[in-house]
């Protein structure tokens, strides 16, 4: 007799979100994976302090018919009402085979609401994360999502002159001729766009969106070799980056955006892994290299030419990637790398920015570092209590908290992204003992162990003898 088992992924919410009246609410889900039968339908009950009066749904479910994701569409009703923040809460039902997020909340807010900018990067018709140089004209797209239906906005393009882009009369489109862009040696390759809107709504509120794009003479030639595994020809996928995530498709085989490959082609399989809800992208040094995957090694760093030698000796590889979608800008999310080799002796966490070079991941309350072992297998997920504080020795599991826009957010801006070259460093054996060294207090003092153990000797001594007097 044959049993079947069918095992059905995680389902999560993606992140908490605010919407003004008059605003379509777009609230989705994301599962772990496929699920074993379609359509899967994924009940949620919906509670909080805003009423029937406030929304429109069309049902209290979202039906997924393929594929790792679905939405459902609520529309916030006008009431022309001055009124505080409420909130709208969906809350999966009991049957459903939760994950990290079990509640999204929509808060309706009478105030104004940042914008957000979306960049995209077009070239023969193509979604692309490189352009080259025989393929004709690329164009970088700008979309604008904003909570606030009446407000206009402000765009404000900032382009390298070399470039020579032409921008549309709706400012929405950056037309480029890869042949006569001229970059200077020192980008490598490298060309760096970001565009500022700003609304016109109470305070003037932006985001500021970045595009890093290499500039590539031309592709390499693909045959029928499947890279990815994915049962697709490398040649019939071609280089189109759909989905955005930086690798070009006959290279990418993750399909789950808080998911990301460290390597296509490595003999196991390893996923760094984010809060559901948002995008983990390759780096701009990863994408320079291209790369298929968020890891890259000390050769390819090397080969970027953007990246200098640090001072610490690095423990294997490199992880270059950002995360995207953060709300509200200026959080803190979580990250989980699995690493290749176990965490060593004295082993510090070091990151990359193009203004300070190498430096120490800094902690503070809104960033930190944890580790763990594998459990069955794999690292636990994001939200585990198995994680311990700090880089023990022989983990291989590690967990970031990074603060969009703070210390170690290589992009220095809170806008929803955060930018994350780094390595395991070892702290060099000098620093080591300056730090244990027994001979220097706390205060910045000096003492001697030995000369106090003597003092004490001598007082015990002197102790006995006054016994003995009396």
């Amino acid at each position: 007799m044959e049993q079947v088992i069918n095992i059905y992924p995680l389902v999560s919410f993606a992140n908490q979100q605010t919407a003004g009246e008059g605003h379509i609410a777009r609230v989705e889900v994301l599962l772990s994976g496929n699920a074993p039968n379609y359509p899967l339908v994924i009940p949620f009950s919906i509670s909080g302090t805003a009423d029937s009066l406030d929304y429109q749904i069309s049902a209290n479910r979202i039906v997924i018919e393929s594929g790792d994701s679905g939405f459902v569409d609520i529309t916030i009703k006008e009431d022309f009402q001055q009124e505080e923040n409420e909130e709208l809460i969906l809350t999966f039902k009991s049957s459903v085979n939760t994950g990290n997020h079990s509640i999204h909340t929509i808060i309706i807010s009478e105030e104004n609401i940042a914008p957000k900018a979306k960049i995209g990067l077009v070239q023969a018709n193509e979604k692309v994360a490189s352009i080259t140089q025989n393929k004709g004209e690329a164009t970088v797209t700008l979309e604008i999502d904003d909570g606030n239906v009446d407000d206009q906005h402000i765009i404000s393009w900032d382009i390298p002159q070399l470039v020579n882009a032409q921008i549309s009369a709706n400012q929405l489109n950056v037309s480029i001729d890869p042949k006569n862009i001229n970059l200077a040696d020192e980008n490598k390759g490298l060309l760096t766009l970001s565009v500022t809107i700003t609304d016109t709504g109470v305070g003037d509120l932006s985001h500021t969106a970045v595009i890093n794009i290499p500039v590539l003479e031309q592709y390499g030639t693909l045959d029928q070799s499947d890279t990815d595994l994915d049962g697709i020809a490398d040649n019939i996928e071609g280089f189109s980056d759909n989905d955005g995530d930086g690798i070009p498709a006959y290279l990418d085989n993750s399909t789950i955006p808080y998911l990301q490959q460290l390597h296509v082609n490595a003999s196991a399989t390893k996923l760094i892994e984010t809060e559901p809800g948002l995008k983990i992208s390759l780096g701009k040094y990863a994408k320079q290299q291209f790369s298929d995957g968020v890891q890259l090694s000390a050769n390819e760093i090397a080969n970027t030419g953007l990246i200098t030698t640090d001072t610490l000796t690095h423990l294997s590889d490199y992880f270059d990637f950002e995360v995207s979608q953060i709300l509200p800008y200026g959080r803190a999310i979580f990250i989980v790398i699995p690493l290749v080799d176990t965490l060593p002796e004295f082993g510090i966490y070091r990151k990359f920015t193009k203004a300070d070079g190498w430096q120490d991941f800094v902690e503070d309350a809104n960033n930190s570092l944890w580790s763990s072992k594998l459990i069955d297998g794999v690292c636990p997920r994001a939200d585990s209590d198995s994680y311990l504080t700090g880089l023990i020795q022989g983990n291989t599991c590690l967990r970031l908290l990074i603060e969009d826009g703070g210390p170690n957010d290589a992009d220095g801006i809170a806008n929803g992204t955060v930018d994350d070259p780094g390595v395991i460093g070892i702290i060099p054996n000098s620093v080591i003992a300056e730090k244990t060294d027994p001979e220097t207090s706390s205060s910045g003092g000096s003492f001697s162990w030995l000369a106090l153990l003597f003092g004490l000797f001598i007082f015990l001594n002197r102790g006995k003898g006054l016994l003995k007097t009396n």
